[in-house]
């Protein structure tokens, strides 16, 4: 088994007001990450993912391509390593 992740995220770009949090979290159940998606007041979109880091690659190569309305410009992220899952399913956060 793979070692588990903790994936912190703040997508750059055209992220709101398109779909995006609904994209990443629909990608995200099919794949089986938890985790959560949000919308920041200053226009990006913050996300946490736990997954593994094969997973995880796949996963942003998805995300990276879009939903065809979506366009990333810049992603902040952030790894740490955990023991066991604070989530149980992917949601937005409103």
């Amino acid at each position: 088994m793979e070692d588990l992740w903790r994936f912190s995220i703040i997508f750059e770009g055209l992220v709101q007001g398109v779909g995006f949090r609904y994209f990443v979290q629909r990608v995200s159940l099919r794949m089986g990450i938890t985790g959560y998606v949000r919308n920041e007041d200053d226009g990006t979109v913050f996300a946490v993912f736990e997954t593994d880091e094969s997973s995880f690659n796949n996963l942003i190569e998805i995300i990276k391509k879009g939903n065809g309305y979506s366009r990333i410009y810049n992603m902040n992220i952030k790894k740490e390593k955990i023991i066991k899952r604070e989530f149980n399913d992917f949601f937005i956060d409103y």
